[in-house]
């Protein structure tokens, strides 16, 4: 169809605009000549526009069946249910590049818009030439290594269809918010680098870049959790994290971030670790694009992972390589600058339990890290690749995790400058005598795993800390105003929502951190051979099969299970979970029964049948696996207070 032409050539002219643009940048910052800058400035928005043009133009060849396009092609067909035609954008390398691109142009608009005031402000101008220039790179990526555009002639009559495991709801929100999130940390290391290159270096960069960090860090971190629940309900193990190294390549950045956003505080409040918070969000950044590398270059074997490309990558590594070089120089050259103006005055205050939380989440951040690279430069040595298992993620990471969670509630808690001995007895000795006594109330009622006792005793530590503080608070305002205690507190949420909201965030994380311990420490699986009419117990339930049916959807034919489940003898209704044979790529796939309730989730997979009828069944009982996404959704209304506009 001639209007996919339209993508095609927007794609070759925006290369060209955005290296205009870039140039006149450049010059107009070295000779601080305003009419270059303002150049710069059009060619950054109109840049933008392109990119539009060229993904709205992709998304349109998928809804009409334009399989001209050869990536059109390869992941949709005529019978794809028309939801997918839009997930299918990201569902192959080059359409994810356009996508990652599309969300970059998005972003770089958005700081334009928002900060449009400032247009005379050299800092502005400043961080738009780093976002142009980083927007140059993924332009060269489109145009070189990954073209969306490129023809078949003649076309097929039909495609190839989408992978079975993308065809699901999460697929539509779960990589577009990891790509927000990851493209999203351009802002703040482009405000980092507009502040290194112009000399300001005082408190207001980080004021400027303080709501994308939390923007991004937030959708990053709801959709590693929406990653999690697609592996849960699409993959039929049983889980929802397995330590997959791309998996992994997202978690990483986001431990990073999470330490930007404790230590900018500590520079704000105290004028301290400028240096660390600048090095901080530049190791966000290039990890982002490190993630990506590993994602599309195929060094790393994953079921997230696209085919080798060894041109891909190696644009990726130098992208890599000079991003770090330019920060690193910058860095260097305004060290003078970046000294600290205070020093930390006792281990006991705020400041000093941030930078061990630091600490803690840059030593989470590289084991993991390791862990994933190791098998990759093992196999660059020896030529033959090993694999590194949860179990060493696990040992590693999990005595980490505890440190980190006690710190949590500790963090908010604590005095700045020096905490006295009254201030941690009045603050931590409820919460130190509640940790210890569920920790207790667990070992008496013969809950004997070690770890997860100990894990609910700092979880019981955290959550008590954050109500105290926000009990007191509120009870001191209740006593100023003499307002009933709901609307005071919500008042006093409403008058300081940074430090708040990050309470709220901070309940999010150890929520989802319990749903975590236990579903994770006390899951039970059996394995299960029924025919239709006979029943089986796990734990309390008494699961009946009902039948075992073959069907046939639009674009698959399907085996389908039918349980009936009692919680001992009181019904609990009927429970579903299927074998699918998608057509196209005739690839079987596993759709799972999943009965979920508040305090447990009962999860049921078909993992096979034989001719008389008899089901093959792997059952799951998840104790509060839902108290994880929970968690995420506690996490993001906080991070929405945060964000909230006075």
């Amino acid at each position: 169809m001639k209007f996919t032409y339209l993508g095609e050539w927007a794609m070759r002219f925006d290369l060209v605009i955005a290296t205009l643009g870039l140039l006149g940048g450049v010059w107009g910052l070295w000779k601080k000549d305003g009419r270059f800058l303002e150049f710069q400035r059009r060619s950054l928005m109109l840049s933008c526009g392109l990119v539009l043009a060229a993904t709205v133009t992709l998304v349109g060849a998928f809804f009409l069946h334009d399989f001209s396009i050869r990536y059109v092609a390869n992941y949709s067909s005529l019978n794809l249910p028309m939801g997918y035609c839009l997930t299918a954008l990201w569902a192959g390398q080059e359409g994810s590049q356009l996508f990652w691109l599309f969300v970059l142009a998005a972003f770089s608009a958005a700081y334009l818009w928002v900060h449009r005031r400032d247009r005379s402000d050299i800092h502005f101008h400043a961080t738009a030439t780093v976002l142009l220039l980083i927007q140059h790179f993924f332009l060269a990526i489109v145009n070189f290594a990954s073209d969306p555009y490129v023809r078949l002639d003649p076309p097929p009559a039909d495609g190839n269809g989408l992978n079975p495991l993308l065809q699901h709801p999460a697929m539509a929100i779960h990589p577009p918010m990891l790509y927000v999130g990851f493209v999203g940390m351009a802002v703040p290391f482009a405000c980092a680098m507009g502040a290194l290159l112009t000399g300001r270096l005082d408190e207001g960069w980080i004021k400027k870049c303080r709501s994308w960090t939390i923007f991004a860090w937030t959708v990053l971190g709801v959709g590693i959790l929406l990653g999690g629940r697609w592996a849960y309900d699409e993959l039929g193990w049983g889980g929802y994290w397995g330590w997959d190294p791309v998996e992994n390549s997202s978690f990483i950045p986001w431990l990073t971030a999470t330490a930007f956003l404790h230590s900018v505080m500590i520079q704000e409040r105290r004028g301290m670790l400028k240096i660390w918070n600048m090095s901080l969000i530049t190791i966000t950044f290039l990890l982002t694009i490190f993630g990506t590398y590993m994602t599309r270059s195929g060094v790393v074997a994953s079921v997230h992972s696209f085919a080798r490309q060894p041109m891909l990558g190696g644009m990726f590594l130098v992208f890599l390589g000079s991003c770090a070089a330019f920060a690193t120089g910058l860095i260097v050259w305004r060290y003078g600058a970046l000294r600290s103006e205070r020093r930390i005055e006792s281990f006991l205050s705020r400041e000093a339990v941030f930078l061990f939380n630091n600490v803690i989440l840059l030593g989470l951040a590289f084991a993991i890290l390791f862990g994933t690279c190791f098998p990759t430069m093992y196999e660059m040595v020896k030529g033959t690749r090993i694999s590194v298992g949860p179990q060493f993620f696990n040992r590693v990471t999990i005595p980490l995790f505890l440190i980190l969670l006690v710190l949590t509630g500790v963090g908010p808690a604590i005095s700045w400058r020096k905490a006295t001995g009254s201030n941690l007895a009045r603050n931590f000795l409820t919460p130190a005598a509640g940790a210890a006594l569920s920790v207790g109330i667990l070992w008496a009622g013969g809950v004997r795993h070690p770890k997860a006792a100990m894990g609910i005793g700092c979880i019981v530590f955290v959550l008590s800390c954050l109500i105290l503080e926000f009990y007191r608070d509120t009870a001191a305002r209740r006593r100023s105003t003499g307002e009933a205690f709901f609307p005071a507190m919500g008042r006093l949420i409403g008058k300081n929502r940074r430090r708040y909201g990050g309470y709220i965030v901070h309940v999010g994380v150890a929520v989802t951190a319990l749903g975590i311990v236990a579903s994770s420490a006390y899951q039970v699986e059996k394995q299960l051979e029924l025919q239709p009419g006979q029943s089986a117990r796990v734990e309390r339930f008494r699961l009946e099969m009902v039948d075992l049916t073959d069907g046939v959807l639009p674009n698959a034919k399907t085996v389908r299970l039918r349980l009936n489940v009692f919680n001992e003898n009181r019904p609990m209704g009927e429970l579903v979970a299927e074998k699918r044979l998608y057509e196209k790529t005739e690839q079987p796939h596993t759709e799972t029964g999943v009965m979920a309730r508040f305090f447990y989730d009962l999860y049921v997979v078909l993992a096979g049948w034989s001719g008389d009828g008899t089901a093959m069944i792997h059952v799951y009982v998840n104790p509060l696996v839902s108290w994880v996404w929970l968690g995420g959704g506690i996490l993001l209304m906080g991070a929405v207070v945060c964000l909230w506009p006075k």
